[in-house]
């Protein structure tokens, strides 16, 4: 199985690559700790607007694609 958005994002290395400590990375971002606290913990009710800015300014990106698709066999698997 492939490793799930929020257990991809849950770990926040992204970030920390970054140097980010999670109020800063709130503040640039321009979301709450609490948000993304829990967008990084895999929690749920999180809008995707806000996902979607969050990823933005992580300079990250939302990929969707069908579950056969040839990508997916490059992503790690748990």
């Amino acid at each position: 199985m492939y490793r799930s958005w929020p257990t991809s994002v849950g770990r926040c290395a992204h970030r920390k690559q970054q140097g980010l400590r999670i109020d800063d990375a709130a503040a640039l971002n321009g979301v709450s700790v609490d948000l993304l606290s829990r967008l990084e913990n895999g929690a749920g009710g999180i809008r995707t607007d806000k996902l979607l800015a969050v990823l933005e300014g992580l300079g990250l990106a939302l990929v969707i694609a069908p579950k056969d698709h040839e990508l997916l066999q490059l992503l790690p698997k748990e």
